[in-house]
């Protein structure tokens, strides 16, 4: 496993957000936020179905749980590279790499928007699979990005993502949301194509930045699972985990303690009608995409 720290991020507020606090928050919950994600990775993961010998591209691998899967996927014969703009996230994802004894699976810390993945320098061939878990919503230039991403792909590569629909087909993000407006001033609403965790809600976006980057046989499939917020585990567990996230977070820091107190008490009364055999599970809406680079796409 080899970490390239090279990196030279399109969007400099991506890359200070994701190497700083809020990275590390995410690695000390990375086993609630992997239980709540899990339905959806295993449907992506089934779509991408990685081969025996497949070269395969983990874009925005964060802590490494789809790498890992991907790797298993692949076989020794293949190979896993997994990139993320996080040197923190990727520090716990190779952790977890060697004390499974992956030899086939390496990690780059590198912005999957603008960095050259099939250089002299990288001898890397093309990818038979590039796949992502709600990793490509935050380049700043999708457009630049996907043809990025598609210039790094073998003939006939297979490109597998999963990411958010709207924000409002999301509960588990917007009830929260709309209760924290009620005690805390939260950041305006940013412009539905800003780089974040719904940037690519709409399907007609989607299917034109892959088309315009030369991909074909694009597929996009309704993807809704009720995922058990923070993993389970109970009201306490799962407030701790959703106070500390979302946008509300940083507000909540600079808040007065009764107006934190008073959301926290409206938020855990309204998940009280969320709760299935102590775990709060509330509806998700995503998409699952698919598509193929064909052979006679030229290199960006």
């Amino acid at each position: 496993m080899t970490m390239d720290a090279s990196v030279k991020p399109a969007e400099p507020d991506q890359f200070a957000h994701w190497n700083g606090p809020h990275a590390k928050g995410w690695v000390a919950d990375r086993e609630s936020f992997d239980k709540q994600l899990a339905a959806l990775n295993a449907r992506a993961l089934a779509l991408a179905a990685p081969r025996p010998g497949d070269f395969v591209l983990d874009i925005g691998c964060g802590c490494g749980t789809s790498s890992l899967a991907l790797a298993e996927g692949a076989g020794e014969a293949g190979h896993v590279l997994a990139a993320d703009i996080s040197a923190v996230m990727l520090g716990e994802a190779a952790r977890r790499a060697r004390a499974a004894g992956r030899d086939n699976l390496s990690f780059m810390q590198a912005d999957a928007e603008t960095h050259a993945f099939i250089s002299p320098d990288q001898p890397w061939r093309g990818f038979d699979l590039v796949f992502s878990r709600f990793g490509v919503m935050f380049f700043a230039n999708p457009k630049a990005a996907f043809r990025n991403i598609a210039g790094a792909m073998a003939a006939n590569g297979r490109l597998c993502f999963v990411c958010w629909q709207a924000f409002e087909k999301n509960p588990w993000m917007a009830l929260p949301a709309r209760i924290a407006e009620r005690f805390v001033d939260l950041p305006p609403r940013p412009d539905p194509h800003a780089p974040g965790p719904f940037s690519l809600a709409d399907p007609g976006r989607i299917h034109a930045l892959l088309s315009g980057a030369g991909l074909e046989d694009i597929a996009i499939e309704t993807l809704e699972e009720a995922l058990p917020l923070a993993g389970g585990g109970g009201m306490e567990h799962t407030l701790a985990f959703v106070l500390s996230k979302g946008p509300w977070a940083a507000a909540l820091r600079e808040a007065p303690r009764e107006a934190s107190e008073r959301f926290a008490e409206a938020l855990a009364e309204e998940l009280e009608a969320f709760v299935r055999d102590e775990a709060v599970v509330m509806e998700s809406a995503a998409w699952l995409v698919s598509a193929r680079r064909p052979p006679w796409l030229a290199s960006p």
